[in-house]
């Protein structure tokens, strides 16, 4: 019994004395990452911006192209600052790649409403197109003050649409002459009219060459 008894002593001082990494809470696989490099944690910006890889921003007239969350999809975009309406408050601007027909968007930001307001590069009309959100629709007096603003900055709306949309959006538009310089926009089947082919506007001199269907052309002076 004694020899067993010696036996089981040395094999007690032969076991490890610190207890297994399982029993002391650090896993092998935890032990052997630490002399790896720690990974870096992606850091995201609270505020993108899509923007800051594009040029400087474009200046027409003293405004300022810079970007504007639209709404309701939180898109951020380019717009241009036209003017700002007398009497009503309203800030008008032209969005950058917008749709045709050509058109300006107001926004009273106290109030809550943006109106749309179409024009042309044909005729001095000024349209209400749509407003948003309906439930805050303007009243009749400021939205009549912004549709005379418009009609009062048509060379200005013109000149900044096409300078960031690079298009008249009179191609394929019928027309009809009213009189010598002085066309109308009207249905295909109208007696007398002709299809334009392609406009081109130069905001230095105000003047509109347009180019028919038929290969003739035609030049507006300043329009109103």
């Amino acid at each position: 019994m004694k020899n067993g008894e010696d036996w089981v002593k040395r094999s007690q001082r032969s076991l490890p004395t610190r207890m297994p990494l399982a029993l002391s809470g650090v896993s092998a696989t935890a032990r052997r990452d630490k002399s790896l490099p720690r990974r870096q944690p992606t850091r995201r910006s609270a505020h993108p911006q899509p923007w800051a890889d594009q040029q400087s921003p474009l200046q027409v007239h003293g405004s300022h192209d810079f970007p504007c969350k639209t709404e309701p999809a939180g898109l951020y975009r380019r717009m241009t600052r036209v003017f700002v309406s007398e009497g009503s408050g309203a800030a008008v601007h032209i969005f950058a790649n917008d749709h045709c027909p050509p058109h300006v968007h107001a926004r009273h930001p106290a109030e809550g409403w943006i109106v749309r307001i179409g024009f042309s590069f044909i005729d001095s009309d000024a349209e209400l197109l749509s407003i948003a959100p309906s439930t805050r629709a303007p009243r009749r007096p400021a939205l009549n003050r912004v549709l005379g603003n418009v009609q009062a900055k048509l060379p200005t709306c013109r000149e900044i649409w096409w300078n960031t949309q690079l298009t008249t959006c009179l191609a394929n538009q019928w027309v009809a002459a009213l009189a010598p310089g002085n066309l109308r926009m009207v249905a295909s089947h109208t007696a007398h009219a002709r299809q334009i082919a392609d406009a081109q506007y130069q905001p230095t001199t105000q003047r509109l060459r347009i180019r028919f269907r038929d290969g003739a052309t035609t030049e507006l002076g300043p329009q109103p």
